[in-house]
């Protein structure tokens, strides 16, 4: 682990989300289940670690990983909060917790590399601090530009196959 200082050891939020197919049928039960592990996990890992996570640092959402930020109101305060420069390391379970998406993931990280701030993940290895990690971001981002092209390719590749067994 790379040497900080206490200061950002304690400007740490937690982000934990739990899609709508995984969700129990009765309310009750929603924070008995996928986000109560999520934040074990999440919590155990910031102990380890020597992370510190305020009460009111965690957020949380029960929406699709493809919603933009924007239309999570979870995510979209702890952006706001990282902005105001109140936080500067988010720590999720996974990282298709906060997106899902090739290109949403890169902007995330741009934006937050930007503001000094990092992601770490429970269960993934991830490090964006150097040129070459820098650089292969970039990659990453060219590659989530043209993420819907391949993706309506492949539609469209589907779509004809059915028409040509009559199925549409």
């Amino acid at each position: 682990m790379e040497s900080k200082n206490i200061a950002d050891m304690s400007n740490t939020a937690m982000y934990l989300r739990m899609g709508y197919e995984e969700a129990p049928e009765e309310e009750g039960d929603v924070m008995a289940n996928e986000l109560v592990d999520q934040s074990e996990e999440c919590q155990a890992f910031c102990r380890d670690n020597g992370f510190e996570i305020k009460d009111k640092n965690i957020y949380y959402d029960i929406a699709s990983g493809l919603l933009p930020p924007e239309k999570r109101p979870g995510l979209r305060s702890l952006l706001n909060v990282v902005r105001r420069k109140e936080i500067t390391t988010i720590v999720v379970y996974r990282i298709d917790r906060l997106v899902r998406g090739l290109n949403s993931f890169v902007q995330i990280v741009h934006e937050l590399n930007g503001l000094g701030a990092t992601i770490q993940s429970v269960t993934e290895s991830l490090k964006i601090t150097n040129l070459f990690e820098k650089s292969t971001l970039e990659v990453l981002f060219s590659i989530a530009q043209m993420e819907p092209f391949f993706r309506r390719q492949q539609m469209e590749k589907e779509l004809w196959k059915l028409r040509s067994k009559n199925r549409i």
